[in-house]
């Protein structure tokens, strides 16, 4: 994964991040950029951030 950060932005790339709480530093998601799977070499932003039931 470390490696995939190497990847020149004009290159086939995908960077994802984790979220957390500020306030409790609760790991509560991820976010990212990168190449559309399906649509290369257009890009998308994407997140997924959890919930509590």
């Amino acid at each position: 994964m470390i490696k995939s950060y190497q990847t020149p932005f004009d290159a086939s790339f995908k960077y994802s991040f984790a979220i957390f709480k500020k306030e409790t530093g609760a790991f509560i998601g991820w976010c990212g950029v990168g190449v559309r799977d399906f649509m290369s070499p257009e890009k998308e932003l994407y997140y997924l951030i959890g919930r509590n039931d």
